[in-house]
């Protein structure tokens, strides 16, 4: 039982870790897109940003809320 217990915790903890490193590359991978975006857009990134939400207010959440 306690080999269980120890092997549980364990995976429990690689779980977690993994967890954490796919939340740490996607921050990354967001400020990337982000510093793309101000570089390529420059003063048009507020407007593409506001478009962009709309399009998800439009299509993707009420996809989500069915």
């Amino acid at each position: 039982m306690l080999t269980f217990i120890n092997i549980y915790n364990q995976s429990s903890t690689l779980t977690i870790n993994i967890f954490a490193i796919f939340v740490n590359i996607t921050k990354k991978l967001k400020q990337k897109v982000e510093n793309r975006l101000k570089k390529n857009l420059g003063n048009l990134e507020p407007v593409f940003n506001l478009e962009v939400n709309l399009m998800i207010e439009k299509y993707i959440q009420p996809e989500i809320e069915k």
